[in-house]
């Protein structure tokens, strides 16, 4: 299960800069079939996995709400 963060600038650096110590790429995806995940409560929310890192070296998924627009719109670009 992933952690449920409120998106901040600082808790997304955190969640980067964590997963490429531990040498992973992060990824985050905001859609599941193609369409946008939004929730009435959370707004704009998205999933932040880092892959490549496995074993104990793992870092833990976060799934980031209330995602201001603009940012939101850059993660649906990527």
């Amino acid at each position: 299960m992933p952690v449920v963060e409120r998106w901040s600038p600082e808790k997304v650096v955190e969640f980067i800069r964590e997963c490429r110590r531990l040498g992973g790429t992060p990824m985050f995806r905001a859609r599941v079939g193609g369409v946008p995940l939004r929730t009435v409560e959370d707004g704009n929310v998205a999933l932040a996995v880092c892959w490549g890192t496995g074993g104990l070296k793992a870092v833990k998924s976060v799934l980031f709400t209330h995602i201001p627009e603009e940012d939101y719109k850059t993660i649906l670009e990527e």
